[in-house]
This record gives C-alpha cells, structure tokens and sequence, in this order.
C-alpha cells in the first residue's frame, strides 16, 4: 500500500485514519501506512518515526510498539516476542525470551 509522510499540512487529516494510540504520537516527518495481514486479508496499519527508528504495527486492539530497522523494515517489538515485517504485518522471527545481560551472566 501507499506510504505516506506525515507533513504539518496533513496530519489532522491522518491523525483521524490512524489507531487512536498512533495519532496521539504522530508528528512531522513520521511516515504511516496500512498492510493487508492474514488471515483473510484484514487490514492493519504501521506508523514508523524515524528519526527515533520506532515503529507501531496496528492488528487490531492496542498497537504493538517497538524497534524499527530501516534496513530491513522490520520491528522487533517491546515485549521481545516477535519481530515483525512491516510490508505485511507477520512475525518473521519469534524471539527465545532471553536477554542480553541474562546470557551475560550464565557465561
């Protein structure tokens, strides 16, 4: 789909299309767009804020928050459970719940 930026121009009109924990958040320069996700082709949303390289991914509910990667456009999300591709909402990557400084330690 369509990516759009987000100017001072139109955010009140993209504000009002966007999950409402998004629009709270949005500000010049943050870059949104809606994904098709399966199953059966729902439609979500992603709002990425890159000069801070976050991003939201919309489902339904509460949008997932988390990490963004330009590189790859993916989000790997606060909770650590997933890492997400943005182009079609799916977690290309579960993560195995440990973190750094826990490794550390059992080294």
């Amino acid at each position: 789909m369509e990516k759009r930026l987000v100017t001072r121009d139109n955010m009140e009109r993209i504000r009002c299309e966007l999950p409402s924990d998004q629009g709270k958040k949005l500000e010049s320069g943050c870059v949104t767009w809606r994904i098709i996700y399966q199953p059966a082709n729902q439609v979500g949303h992603v709002t990425v804020w890159s000069t801070v390289d976050r991003a939201a991914l919309w489902l339904g509910g509460d949008s997932i928050w988390g990490d963004y990667d330009p590189r790859t456009n993916t989000m790997t999300a606060d909770n650590s459970e997933c890492i997400f591709d943005l182009s079609d909402g799916s977690c290309i990557k579960e993560s195995l719940g440990v973190d750094a400084d826990e490794e550390e330690e059992e080294t």
